[in-house]
């Protein structure tokens, strides 16, 4: 008997040595966050996200209407334009206080000339086209009739095939009320999610838990590209299941808005160094057969094809933050433009959207 009672205090005092180290490690780290005054979020590495404005919109960010005060600003009456997009949308590289994303500078430039078209942009890091299609389910479940919808295609997004919970929650809200234009009525979420946010208010420690999982899962990218000698211009390799369902949700989008006779405009977006043919993160094989799938894509199922891989000059590219564990060194950004790339797309854009006038 007392050796069982021995055994019992032995193993709960190994419990609460492993709880208080845990703790203490969870504590330290988040420390260690807080006190990093060059930390960024992780996904931009050194440029910055633009705020919701009311044109631009982040999906899944913290702010859960932001998304459907974007939808209920879409009226039927009017000619409504939608640009999806990733941090290449949402985020700047030398970030200025003054900074417009190229979205709202479209906007704005639509309402000096009092065109009535309402213009609109939604985008989140790293977004890939299946997580694309649920967004247009969202609009078709809203009802939102939306004229030209305009889609980037980056090859390294097409690699991936995960949707984040976040957009499946967009996608499974029923359009999130009963009603769109109650614009106070908050989303309906399920009793999953109800609950992890009331456990996350309540308690400290789970509240923090989120912030540590984004920043030590960075940690494990950049010891990841540290072991195998990853930097920005190593060559990423196709996937060629993730791929496949990327094409295949390219397709679906593009049926759907053919059914209700919708433009769609389909680009290749900038990308650094290929025009002055310096080193770019694809096999360049793949990357020519990747953009000819898309053209040929747009030639079946009728949508408008661009090819704007060679738009913003090298010179208006940025740096970002080392992506290896123990580099300092700056690296380049494949990825984000300065605000000058943004005002260079706007001005392709407006020069674009002026031929939808009819």
């Amino acid at each position: 008997m007392i050796n069982k009672t021995i055994k019992l205090n032995n193993n709960l005092l190994y419990f609460l040595i492993v709880i208080c180290s845990t703790l203490s490690i969870l504590v330290g780290y988040n420390y260690r966050i807080d006190m990093d005054k060059d930390k960024t979020e992780p996904g931009f590495m050194g440029s910055k996200p633009f705020l919701n404005d009311g044109t631009l919109c982040k999906a899944g960010s913290d702010d859960s209407l932001c998304i459907k005060d974007i939808l209920d600003d879409f009226s039927a009456n009017q000619r409504n334009i939608l640009f999806l997009g990733n941090s290449q949308t949402g985020a700047v590289n030398d970030f200025s206080i003054d900074d417009i994303n190229y979205v709202t500078i479209i906007k704005n430039q639509f309402y000096k000339n009092s065109n009535p078209k309402k213009i609109k942009g939604i985008w989140f890091p790293n977004a890939n086209i299946i997580e694309f299609e649920k967004i247009n389910l969202l609009l078709k479940a809203c009802n939102i009739n939306i004229e030209l919808l305009i889609i980037p295609v980056f090859l390294d997004d097409m690699r991936d095939y995960s949707v984040r919970n976040k957009i499946k929650e967009y996608s499974e809200n029923n359009c999130f009320s009963n009603n769109l234009s109650e614009k106070n009525k908050p989303l309906k979420f399920g009793n999953l999610v109800i609950s992890n946010n009331k456990i996350k208010s309540k308690i400290f420690i789970f509240s923090k838990l989120e912030n540590l999982n984004k920043y030590f899962r960075l940690d494990l990218y950049k010891f990841r590209n540290w072991i195998f000698n990853i930097k920005p211009e190593s060559i990423r390799k196709l996937r060629p299941a993730a791929y496949k369902s990327n094409i295949n949700a390219l397709k679906n989008i593009l049926k759907n808005r053919n059914i209700n006779s919708q433009r769609t405009i389909v680009y290749i977006p900038p990308l650094l160094n290929y025009e002055s043919k310096k080193k770019i993160p694809y096999d360049r094989k793949e990357y020519k057969k990747f953009k000819t799938d898309i053209e040929n894509l747009c030639k079946e199922y009728f949508c408008d094809f661009y090819n704007l891989e060679t738009l913003v000059p090298d010179q208006f590219w940025g740096f970002k933050s080392s992506t290896s564990l123990f580099s300092e060194e700056k690296e380049i950004d494949f990825m984000h433009f300065t605000a000058k790339g943004h005002q260079i797309m706007a001005t392709k854009f407006l020069e674009i959207l002026y031929k939808y006038k009819n």
